[in-house]
């Protein structure tokens, strides 16, 4: 049995009907389909449904030139928000109930709605095939996206952990410097109190600044790997709890 030509026809003169009977059903039941717009709903819709007319006249009802709007439907639904399989399957299906309540009746062929269906249920296959490799190719790409910028960070982070300890290495000599001058200044001419108390609070801030340039160093070995030097030695817990 040939297609008569008959619903192709039909499903041409209610194309618009369709698409608004699967909007609407669409709407209704698929949660994420609410926000957006008719547009983007309705996608490469119409383009399928053309596609569907043309293999209702093709003699032998081949549906392959409905693959490529299957894929690309697909696609398109793998970049919408909330959007799951599930949701795109339900689509086809509410697809294919618009189709038989507009169109189905008497002047389609048992041909007619074979082919229907079999061009919907390649649908499914062609638009789950490219939801599937889409969504997993843009969890990749954010995945590179991600590692990259942890590479960036990492190497940031190296950079300025390099500048510190080098800083701190070179600050060690000026330090040295200013404190053998301070001591030699204490240790010369007559004592002078205010000159003593100025000395040993400027000996007392380099002593704080070298404490803290060397627990820079520390913490450039301790990131190096790096082992500390330790020295163990009798202390007084009590001063030791005091002086912290």
């Amino acid at each position: 049995m040939e297609p008569t030509g008959k619903g192709a026809d039909l499903l041409k003169a209610n194309k618009d009907k369709i698409i608004r009977e699967w909007e609407v059903r669409t709407r209704a039941l698929i949660p994420p389909a609410a926000g957006h717009t008719s547009m983007v709903l309705r996608d490469g819709l119409p383009g399928f449904l053309d596609k569907l007319a043309k293999a209702l006249l093709d003699p032998f009802g081949n549906t392959d030139i409905c693959i490529q709007s299957s894929r690309e439907h697909g696609e398109q639904r793998s970049h919408l928000k909330d959007y799951d399989l599930s949701y795109l399957v339900e689509e086809y299906r509410l697809l294919r109930q618009a189709v038989i309540h507009v169109i189905g009746g008497p002047g389609l062929s048992k041909l007619d709605l074979a082919i229907i269906h079999n061009a919907i249920d390649e649908g499914i296959i062609q638009a789950s095939r490219e939801f599937v490799f889409h969504t997993a190719l843009q969890g990749k790409e954010a995945y590179d996206r991600i590692q990259e910028v942890v590479k960036d960070l990492k190497e940031e982070q190296d950079l300025r952990e390099r500048f510190v300890a080098s800083l701190s290495h070179d600050l060690r000599t000026p330090l040295a410097a200013a404190k053998l001058a301070t001591q030699i200044l204490r240790r010369s001419g007559p004592a002078d109190e205010q000159m003593m108390k100025s000395t040993q609070r400027i000996l007392n801030g380099l002593d704080r600044a070298e404490k803290m340039i060397q627990d820079l160093l520390d913490a450039a070995r301790i990131k190096a790997g790096e082992p500390l030097p330790i020295q163990l030695v009798e202390s007084d817990l009590g001063v030791l709890a005091f002086d912290t």
